[in-house]
């Protein structure tokens, strides 16, 4: 069951959804839409609740935020999946080491970002919010403090193999293949993902997925980087599902996914 979608709204229904930590209270009242949201403790909650009616007596807690959309119009509700809106670094619960001459595969898992829009009557999705389903801390990540760009940063499993039957969750998994073609084994500990440069795209189980990317790590630290135009074809068929928010064509791609590379030998 897919957390996404189009979703029509009487005057005065109220709905909620769980997308893993993210609890997202919506209502709508004529040409307003009213949003409450909270996060769990647990960043790897596997909770889904989807378009859920809620009574008076279950409405979120007073001390929460709640925030008033004013429209001229009505219109349905949208609801997507996003990438982040900032690159991400990653960090394997546990340094990955890749000998020399060897290539591997990672599967690195990120928070989404959830964003409502209303569909007006001329057919123009008109953006008013966008909420984590996680909110990830921040780091500065470049060559040095005057270098470099404000990332979010998050911990990944770092998975050798396709997760096992992954359905519409909370994060998207981007496949990243590494192939260490310097004479010394080459420790990983973070990997940098330029996901605004990303689009999502899901899969026949509504698993949620980038396009992949391809690293040749070079000792001179020009590693040729690739982002791919859809996911790994082991896949099979994959529908985009919203689109990068920023031009692929920048090189902010070889410099996140390099720049992370060059720092990883010991």
């Amino acid at each position: 069951m897919q957390w996404w979608g189009d979703f029509e709204f009487e005057s005065g229904e109220q709905r909620r959804w769980q997308i893993g930590p993210l609890n997202l209270w919506i209502s709508r009242v004529d040409n307003e839409w009213r949003v409450v949201n909270s996060w769990s403790s647990d960043p790897l909650d596997p909770a889904l609740v989807v378009a859920e009616s809620f009574a008076e007596d279950e409405e979120p807690a007073p001390s929460l935020e709640r925030r008033r959309y004013l429209f001229a119009e009505e219109g349905r509700l949208r609801i997507l999946p996003r990438v982040a809106d900032r690159p991400m670094v990653t960090r394997p619960e546990m340094p990955v080491i890749l000998p020399a001459g060897q290539r591997a595969t990672l599967y690195l898992a990120t928070p989404l970002w959830v964003e409502l829009s209303l569909l007006s009557s001329s057919g123009a999705a008109l953006v008013f919010a966008e909420i984590p389903t996680w909110k990830a801390s921040s780091t500065w990540y470049g060559e040095n403090t005057l270098e470099g760009n404000l990332y979010y940063a998050t911990r990944t499993r770092a998975r050798l193999s396709l997760p096992e039957t992954p359905g519409p969750g909370p994060r998207v998994i981007t496949c990243m293949q590494v192939a260490n073609n310097h004479g010394e084994p080459l420790r990983i500990e973070r990997i940098a993902l330029p996901l605004p440069q990303m689009s999502v795209f899901r899969d026949e189980n509504s698993a949620l997925w980038t396009e992949a990317a391809t690293v040749d790590y070079e000792p001179t630290g020009n590693s040729p980087v690739q982002l791919q135009q859809k996911p790994q074809q082991a896949l099979g068929a994959t529908t985009l599902v919203s689109g990068s928010r920023e031009d692929k064509s920048s090189n902010i791609i070889v410099r996140a996914l390099s720049a992370a590379l060059r720092g990883l030998m010991p």
